[in-house]
């Protein structure tokens, strides 16, 4: 058996502790989770005029939650729940959320396919609560992101090639030559956590 199989194998809380010594195992979870998300993704989708890529960048973006809940907070999995689970609940949470802001025509409601999918639906609580602190913050973020401009550096074009360019990850990975995009990844997360960091010190002065 090999080493990479051999790391497909661990527990989740055997992987949740190697992400915290080292950033580079968040592949791993990519590994191990990407298909049934993306399945569970184009399943909730069915029918919708949702984009793949749309589908697959929300499926990014949820690995981004789970690494910096891993990171920053005392993430632990809880009634039996695995980091499957985790990524399906956000996956799905985004999911309506896009359905919601965009205008796109959805066949699905927020209470359904609970029961038939590994989702845990008290992770949707836990977002809206990021939702509402992330649009009290907004205009401070904004702030902090010019003074990002100015100390220079790769985060502020990071940013905003992401949000308000609607860079892919691929596309970011390609613009600044990264090894592959789980990095590209890490790093967009590492500069949402500085971003984040100057913002509670603007609030706090």
């Amino acid at each position: 058996m090999t080493a990479k199989q051999n790391l497909l194998q661990i527990s989740d809380l055997e992987l949740l502790q190697l992400i915290k010594k080292d950033p580079d195992y968040i592949s791993v979870v990519y590994k191990k989770t990407r298909d049934y998300s993306l399945r569970l993704l184009y399943k909730m989708s069915a029918g919708s005029d949702v984009r793949q890529e749309e589908l697959q960048e929300i499926y990014q973006e949820a690995v981004i939650v789970l690494y910096e809940k891993i990171i920053h907070e005392d993430f632990e999995l809880i009634n039996n729940s695995s980091i499957q689970t985790y990524l399906n609940s956000v996956c799905r949470y985004k999911l309506l959320d896009l359905f919601k802001k965009s205008g796109k025509r959805s066949t699905i409601e927020e209470g359904s396919l609970i029961e038939d999918l590994k989702v845990d639906p008290s992770v949707d609580d836990e977002l809206r609560e990021i939702e509402i602190q992330d649009e009290v913050q907004h205009k401070v973020l904004k702030k902090c992101l010019l003074k990002m401009e100015k100390a220079g550096g790769h985060c502020y074009e990071i940013l905003v090639l992401f949000w308000y360019h609607s860079k892919s990850i691929r596309e970011l990975t390609e613009h600044f030559g990264y090894t592959n995009e789980a990095n590209t990844k890490v790093q967009k997360s590492k500069c949402q956590k500085r971003l984040k960091k100057m913002a509670f010190k603007e609030l706090n002065d």
